[in-house]
């Protein structure tokens, strides 16, 4: 992506405006908030493509898959079975998260289409 932007002769900017905004923000929200967002992205678009057709038992199923998936990865960081770093912070936005997919199901939360 920064060889394009570089390609664009916009580099230069948007890095200035990335430093901009590391500077001014916590770092767990540049950092882990965008991997607890795309979860939960996850886990409602997959309910809301097949909501009609799901009864609410598949889609409690699916919010769980979605709740394993991410912080399965971030506990097998923990243990060197993928590599990468674990961090106790992600684990906790990845929860909240998908506990955020199950609330909305619980609540019935009833997708429309457009």
């Amino acid at each position: 992506m920064f060889s394009w932007l570089k390609a664009l002769g916009l580099y230069d900017s948007i890095h200035h405006f990335r430093n901009s905004i590391t500077y001014s923000l916590p770092s767990w929200i540049y950092g882990s908030l965008p991997y607890a967002l795309w979860d939960l992205s996850l886990g409602l678009i997959l309910i809301a493509i097949w909501a009609k057709r799901m009864s609410f038992y598949i889609k409690i199923f699916i919010a769980l898959l979605v709740f394993l998936l991410g912080p399965v990865i971030e506990l097998f960081q923990l243990t060197n079975i993928i590599r990468g770093t674990f961090d106790i912070v992600d684990l906790t936005c990845l929860v909240l998260a998908n506990i955020a997919i199950i609330l909305l199901l619980k609540i019935k939360f009833t997708f429309k289409t457009v």
